[in-house]
């Protein structure tokens, strides 16, 4: 996100391009990780899915 602006004649093209590029990953990663901690056999799994959602937040963040 901070490298692709400077290569693109518009720098908000780059922003925009890199945004899209993080929202999709973050989408994957909360689609195929989500079924597989609902499926694990653990006893707090509210808890889990908790802290599997903030993930979320914390790589958006970065």
């Amino acid at each position: 996100m901070a490298v692709l602006p400077q290569f693109l004649p518009v720098p908000f093209l780059g922003i925009m391009i890199a945004v899209v590029l993080y929202a999709m990953g973050s989408g994957l990663v909360e689609v195929l990780i989500s079924p597989i901690v609902k499926a694990c056999p653990i006893e707090n799994k509210d808890g889990m899915m908790s802290l599997l959602h903030s993930f979320y937040c914390w790589t958006q963040s970065v």
